[in-house]
């Protein structure tokens, strides 16, 4: 998780890139965190996502609602 956090704050100080660029950085480390399930890491790389569409534009997706209540 210190790993995660590294990138998190490295990549918010470079002030570059999207959000995409930032998940694919740190995909191996959500896989490391789930221990090689990479079902598991995709599906929480999923909601990452659509929580960041949600923070943009409001658009809430049905995966992320029941986070919303």
């Amino acid at each position: 998780r210190y790993e995660l956090f590294y990138h998190l704050v490295d990549f918010s100080l470079q002030g570059s890139g999207n959000y995409m660029a930032f998940v694919e950085r740190i995909r191996p480390v959500i896989v490391s965190m789930y221990n090689g399930d990479t079902a598991k890491a995709e599906e929480v790389i999923n909601l990452s996502v659509h929580f960041q569409k949600y923070i943009n534009t409001g658009e809430i997706h049905q995966s992320i609602a029941e986070y919303l209540r």
